[in-house]
């Protein structure tokens, strides 16, 4: 079982991110990799760096760790909150991870059923801590405690949405899952 029980994904494309919407479901933007089940760090890695040869070895690792916590980190029942450009949407994980075999449409083929709470709402009116959250460079990742309190005050207060389960299921530091 994952510590973390809040995640941060970003997506590179509007159409995606309002196909995910339609569709009841999360994809990462590795749209490239084969199915990543029983793949291990290393193939992965080799996997990105055959896809990007100008892609540094730190960057392979980072770029593979944020792969694994979507395959092997979350689960069923974490909230997820998808970031594009200047809006955030949030859902809740129905399902583990599938590989569909090839994109569908926008679709990434590596994919997990969720169920949309939160819809395509623009972040400038959130709480700093809020704005401050949505900013990290990883395209997976936990939300960190600092700002996990002041995303949770936003979303009840303005959606009616209390999405905090226990306090000790946020991430401390999101950078030791790997």
């Amino acid at each position: 079982m994952s510590e973390f029980k809040y995640w941060l994904i970003k997506t590179s494309s509007e159409d995606r991110c309002a196909e995910m919407r339609r569709q009841g479901a999360v994809t990462i933007d590795f749209d490239f990799l084969p199915d990543l089940s029983s793949l291990k760090k290393r193939d992965i890695q080799h996997k990105l760096t055959e896809q990007d040869s100008s892609l540094s070895q730190g960057d392979a690792i980072l770029q593979a760790n944020q792969v694994l916590r979507f395959v092997d980190k979350i689960e069923i029942g974490d909230k997820v909150f998808l970031v594009y450009n200047e809006s955030v949407s949030v859902a809740e994980v129905t399902s583990g991870y599938t590989y569909s075999g090839q994109a569908s449409g926008v679709l990434s083929p590596h994919q997990r059923q969720a169920k949309w709470l939160v819809n395509d709402q623009p972040l400038e009116h959130a709480p700093e801590g809020v704005r401050e959250s949505m900013k990290e460079e990883l395209a997976v990742g936990p939300v960190d405690k600092d700002y996990f309190h002041s995303l949770d005050s936003w979303l009840r207060d303005n959606f009616g949405l209390d999405i905090a389960q226990r306090p000790e299921e946020v991430a401390e530091k999101p950078w030791n899952l790997y």
